[in-house]
């Protein structure tokens, strides 16, 4: 669990994160299926959507909305984990 954490934090906190690096979680989801991680591990691909224009322009131009649909699940997921286990049951530091 510990190390689940460490993941979390590494990749809500860095900033660069290549898909690839979520593909070391995907192995790990077949012991726990949790959603968050789930709709992160496939949306994270939204990321090589600017390679296209890279090829036939050579100009890298991200989209900010393609962001939020890539993160927002990652996100709203920590929060609600975090505000299960802290806030609704209560137990403040318990593990």
């Amino acid at each position: 669990m510990v190390s689940s954490w460490f993941f979390v934090f590494f990749v809500a906190c860095a900033p660069t994160l290549h898909p690839w690096y979520v593909g070391f979680l995907v192995p790990f989801l077949a012991l726990a299926p949790l959603p968050g991680w789930l709709a992160f591990s496939g949306s994270v691909m939204l990321a090589y959507h600017v390679v296209p224009e890279w090829v036939s322009q050579r100009r890298w131009d991200e989209r900010g909305w393609v962001r939020v649909v890539e993160y927002a699940p990652f996100y709203f997921a920590i929060v609600t984990v975090v505000w299960r286990r802290y806030v609704c049951t209560g137990s403040r530091g318990a593990a």
